[in-house]
């Protein structure tokens, strides 16, 4: 309390003082006298000024600082319990929640009977609607249900529904379509694993490696780079010298994925391959790994196929340019696009900036 304060504080007191004595003069002198002595009487008096005067109680934020430099405040922070919903409000709350259950129930009795019906068309439409409940455990066993089904048909839509509400669990299912005679649902079914990210998965994707059909052996390798194992490199290298473009692409990819800066020795032969755009893709992947000498050098000729006679050839430089290149080579990629007269280089150069932009 500054000095100001405190000569008004004292002031307020002692007229607070004067006016309880001449009250209490004053009711002696109109009243009835009281029957107390009056000694006691000023003894009272006395107590009531004594109250009046007393310094008011320290707050307990205003406590004594331990030192001068400490400053205490009081305390800003407001009550922030939120208060009780009522009875009424818990009421409703329970009522929506009863009404979303009963709600969910009946949708998946609706896909059930769906999927027990003759016509494999209305079980393909019931299990696409069992993705409506990715957090329901009944809608991902009755998917998991119908991969048994002897419809290939049903059985890709369920593939296509597990991708979207399966879980780890769902790979013990999935694992033994990757042997169907069918290319189409093993790929797919190797594609799901690879979604689904089970590393229990990873033994029967290297299985699924030596499948005869290449779209297989492709999405194997896509499914095994997202899982990371190093352990499957092994089984991926022969792949580097398929005869199928696709799969040569897919092994080199999944080298950069799975190798190390010791496993960049595997793609000599990439690096040679006739082929511009795996030539690029194993410059990239050889740079990830650690081994960027190739790089500049691959970049250089796709570069310079930019500038042949033939669209196609023009075309191909363009796709390795969006394979290695960065963002300083985009003004030149836009170039290209604008004054070539070929769709198929303008599409490939366009491409090329979508991949280095990073929408690829």
């Amino acid at each position: 309390m500054n000095v100001l304060a405190s000569h008004r504080y004292h002031f307020v007191t002692v007229l607070a003082a004067g006016a309880v004595v001449a009250l209490e003069l004053g009711r002696d002198q109109r009243g009835p006298r009281s029957p107390a002595p009056r000694d006691a009487r000023i003894r009272q008096i006395e107590a009531r000024i004594a109250n009046l005067t007393s310094p008011p109680p320290t707050p307990a934020f205003a406590a004594a600082p331990a030192s001068r430099e400490e400053e205490v405040r009081p305390s800003l922070v407001t009550s922030t319990t939120t208060p009780e919903p009522s009875a009424s409000v818990v009421r409703k709350r329970i009522e929506r929640w009863n009404a979303r259950i009963a709600g969910e129930q009946n949708a998946l009795a609706a896909a059930e009977r769906l999927l027990a019906d003759p016509n494999h068309k209305r079980r393909v439409e019931g299990i696409k609607a069992l993705r409506d409940h990715p957090g329901s455990p009944a809608a991902r066993a009755a998917a998991e249900r119908m991969l048994s089904d002897p419809s290939s048909e049903v059985r890709e839509a369920a593939l296509g529904t597990l991708a979207k509400i399966g879980n780890r669990s769902t790979a013990r299912a999935i694992i033994p379509l990757l042997r169907s005679a069918n290319p189409r649902e093993a790929s797919r079914a190797a594609s799901v694993l690879g979604e689904i990210a089970d590393p229990s998965a990873v033994a029967a994707l290297v299985e699924a490696l030596g499948h005869p059909d290449p779209s297989v052996q492709e999405s194997a390798l896509h499914a095994l780079a997202g899982l990371a194992d190093h352990g499957a490199l092994e089984k991926v290298v022969p792949l580097l010298s398929s005869p199928v473009k696709k799969v040569r692409v897919a092994a080199i990819r999944a080298v950069e994925a799975l190798g190390t800066a010791a496993d960049s020795a595997c793609l000599q032969d990439p690096l040679r391959d006739p082929d511009l755009e795996i030539r690029a893709y194993a410059a990239k992947a050889a740079a990830a790994l650690g081994d960027s000498q190739e790089k500049a050098r691959v970049l250089k000729a796709a570069w310079d196929l930019t500038s042949s006679e033939s669209p196609d050839e023009r075309s191909l430089g363009a796709k390795a340019v969006g394979i290695l290149g960065q963002a300083g080579d985009i003004p030149r990629l836009r170039a290209l696009m604008l004054a070539d007269d070929a769709r198929i280089v303008k599409d490939a150069a366009e491409a090329a900036i979508e991949r280095i932009n990073g929408y690829h």
